[in-house]
């Protein structure tokens, strides 16, 4: 398992999820999406350190910046540190 730090400021363990982006939810984070696959980019963030592979294959007509990875379709390769333009909050029930 790997840990994933968010912002510098949260700390979990990958577990085996699908993507970065269930991990994320698993953890009760409002995070933004909207399609799951790669096509809308709500889940773009900034991959400050570590590996990530691709699972699924991001929209080429919306290119990435260097860095920049899409939740949805990532899993990591080794810890990583994640850097979200706007803070996730956790969800309150």
């Amino acid at each position: 398992m790997h840990n994933i730090n968010i912002n510098g400021e949260i700390d979990f363990e990958y577990d085996m999820e699908f993507s970065l982006l269930d991990s994320i939810e698993s953890q009760q984070l409002d995070i933004d999406y909207n399609c799951r696959a790669g096509f809308c980019c709500s889940c773009k963030c900034e991959l400050v350190n570590g590996e990530v592979d691709l699972i699924q294959t991001p929209n080429p007509v919306i290119p990435l910046k260097e860095g920049e990875i899409l939740t949805c379709c990532s899993r990591p390769k080794s810890d990583l540190e994640l850097r979200f333009k706007d803070k996730l909050q956790h969800m309150h029930w």
